[in-house]
């Protein structure tokens, strides 16, 4: 695991917001560090200092979880709103005064407690492509992930509970490929692309099914694991809960998007 580098992860991030080629919508500028394929800030970084960014990954992450087939969650299709952004859009509104906000949509959403630990944003077909929804879905989904884990964390802190172990999962789907996210936070929020593959959509494709069904139990796995966490049975405490720290790694607020001027 690597040691000693909070100061410089921050340091670095904050030099890069600052640079003026920087998208307003990039994930940095919401202290998410992006260890993903279609990172930006990779040019930041030594390689050998990226190479063990990628692989610092909790050990929960990595395990191997094959038992039974059940499924991960009761909802499977269906627009959810995220109560996690929710809460943080109207975190400073008088609710007698002021319009509420809503909170993003899901496509799958999975609770254990009240507490929302896997979300899950689907986008086109097998045969059928949709470039704006996937789009939104790249920007949304991160931001869904660290609104979720702050609202864990909350909880975890209020009740001077350990909140080392906590995390959220990511399912993004696009056409036939599906994409297996996971949202930690350490020094900064780390956003780690588990895995990536696609569904064995023909004949020619039936050996993805083994990785597809492979994946379907790591995810069980990962939200039982998660689910122990989170068993309010399992934790006795006396001593007094702790103030909430500064809230110094806000999520930004999404940049008003130019519109496109009509040719004529």
């Amino acid at each position: 695991m690597i040691q000693n580098v909070s100061p410089s992860l921050i340091s670095i991030m904050e030099k890069y917001c600052v640079k003026q080629t920087i998208s307003k919508f990039d994930l940095a500028r919401s202290f998410i560090l992006d260890l993903t394929p279609r990172s930006k800030i990779e040019a930041e970084f030594e390689p050998k200092l990226w190479a063990e960014l990628i692989a610092d990954q909790p050990a929960t992450a990595k395990a191997k979880y094959h038992k039974e087939i059940e499924s991960i969650c009761d909802h499977l299709f269906g627009a959810v709103t995220v109560i996690a952004t929710v809460r943080r859009r109207n975190k400073d509104k008088n609710v007698l005064e002021q319009q509420l906000d809503r909170g993003h949509l899901a496509d799958l959403l999975c609770k254990i407690n009240q507490q929302e630990i896997v979300c899950g944003l689907g986008c086109g077909g097998p045969h059928k492509y949709d470039l704006t929804k996937w789009e939104s879905d790249e920007y949304q989904l991160p931001r869904i992930l660290k609104d979720t884990l702050d609202d864990m964390l909350e909880k975890f802190r209020s009740r001077n509970r350990c909140m080392t172990n906590l995390y959220t999962i990511g399912i993004q789907q696009y056409m036939a490929e599906i994409r297996i996210y996971m949202m930690e936070k350490r020094d900064v929020y780390r956003f780690h692309l588990l895995k990536s593959f696609n569904l064995p959509l023909s004949h020619s494709s039936y050996g993805n099914l083994r990785l597809a069904l492979s994946w379907a139990w790591n995810i069980k796995g990962l939200v039982e694991k998660l689910s122990f966490e989170l068993d309010d049975r399992a934790f006795v405490s006396s001593r007094t809960p702790e103030r909430d720290p500064p809230d110094e790694m806000k999520t930004d607020v999404m940049p008003d998007r130019s519109k496109k001027k009509k040719k004529v």
